[in-house]
């Protein structure tokens, strides 16, 4: 089975956030922005094909910064990144994503109190996919 977060972390690390592209849970105190991939359902699915397997799954990819306009930006670049990515993989014969989709976004307007107090904000992006 394909290591999706990790596939995806070297898609979105961006001049930016660099490397401070973290599965599950950022170090306590990260610089920020950074982003958290978490990977959070999946499922096996068998073909008509005999030895084909595929799994689908949803990840949840949240950006934090110390202000709504740089969370929200590094968010649009993301976006960006993993719709040209899916692309990319739509055209190849043996992808290791088979399908990538946007489903929802977040932006940390809800949490407008709580940012102003930790001046931490937040967009959360979430994708369901297919690999093998």
């Amino acid at each position: 089975m394909t290591d999706v977060i990790s596939l995806l972390r070297t898609q979105i690390v961006t001049t930016s956030v660099g490397v401070r592209v973290y599965s599950k849970l950022a170090p306590q105190n990260a610089a920020m922005p950074f982003v958290v991939m978490t990977f959070i359902s999946g499922d096996q699915q068998q073909g008509v094909t005999a030895g084909l397997e595929v799994w689908t799954g949803q990840v949840q990819i949240d950006v934090y910064a110390e202000t709504d306009a740089v969370s929200i930006a590094l968010a649009d670049e993301i976006e960006v990144v993993l719709t040209a990515y899916a692309a990319v993989c739509a055209a190849d014969p043996d992808p290791d994503i088979e399908w990538l989709r946007q489903t929802s976004r977040t932006e940390s307007m809800e949490f407008e109190e709580h940012g102003r107090e930790t001046a931490i904000h937040r967009v959360m992006l979430e994708y369901d996919l297919w690999f093998q």
